[in-house]
């Protein structure tokens, strides 16, 4: 298989620009396609999701079922295509860039980002799946601002039993190998809150599955003021026991919001 590169024509219609990230599923290109004449987000999945023909056809079938459930929030890819030796899905490239830009800041700079990335994650919960991927680079930002989630590639009907998890983001259950529960994406979003606060996930940067299981969350550290009712909200996010997290996204959400008012004030106030 060939190395991808800046420059790299894949066919006749893609054109490789930059590396946007790597992850478990696999890395994603800017790339000029120049069938539609516009910037596109290139996935190319990695072998293990697609080394054989039945993996494909569960991948399509999958993202179809997404796109029917009508989630608002959920950025999903245009299809999943052949291009050459590559399987990709293809997306709208939003020209925001991702949540990590606000790792370290205060938090009435992510705040709006974040209420609506919970609300998707509500919806979502709402119609019977979980994320199971949610991370700072799977949460992008269109030129208005507004958060869409992306990479839906891992997403699973809650109670099924799957494989394949983001690590430092992965709630001890994952780390167990126990089928896909709402609770996997509320302690997701609890060690996103975290690096977002501190710059860096917990555990950063010897990170095992012991203390994933067992360990508490080291102490919040953040790089800028944090309300205290947000550091709570992460260390709840954060228990061990699912039980013990928050019931829903949606509580989450309103608790954001309580916290999020006054911080926004503060920050148009520094902004004007």
């Amino acid at each position: 298989m060939r190395e991808l590169a800046p420059g790299l024509v894949l066919g006749t219609r893609y054109a490789l620009v930059r590396l946007l990230g790597e992850g478990g599923t696999g890395a994603v290109w800017l790339a000029e396609d120049r069938e539609r004449g516009e910037p596109v987000a290139l996935k190319f999945l990695a072998p293990a999701l697609t080394d054989v023909e039945a993996a494909v056809l569960r991948l399509v079938e999958r993202l179809e079922s997404l796109r029917a459930l009508d989630v608002p929030g959920l950025l999903h890819p245009r299809g999943l295509e052949r291009v050459e030796e590559f399987h990709v899905l293809a997306s709208d490239y939003l020209l925001g860039g991702d949540l990590g830009q606000f790792r370290g800041r205060s938090f009435g700079h992510y705040a709006p980002a974040l209420i609506e990335v919970a609300g998707t994650l509500d919806a979502l919960h709402a119609r019977g799946f979980v994320h199971r991927d949610l991370k700072c680079a799977n949460v992008l930002l269109d030129g208005s601002g507004h958060a869409w989630l992306a990479d839906p590639e891992l997403v699973a009907p809650v109670g099924r039993e799957v494989e394949g998890f983001s690590p430092w983001h992965a709630s001890p259950q994952q780390w167990r190998g126990e089928p896909a529960h709402p609770a996997d994406d509320r302690y997701a979003f609890g060690a996103m809150l975290y690096e977002l606060a501190c710059g860096h996930p917990p555990f950063y940067p010897e990170l095992s599955r012991d203390k994933v299981l067992f360990e508490p969350a080291p102490p919040l550290a953040p790089r800028a003021p944090l309300p205290d009712r947000l550091r709570l909200l992460t260390l709840r996010l954060l228990a061990k026991d699912p039980e013990r997290r928050p019931a829903s996204m949606a509580e989450v959400q309103a608790e954001l919001e309580r916290v999020g008012a006054p911080e926004l004030d503060a920050q148009l106030a520094l902004d004007v």
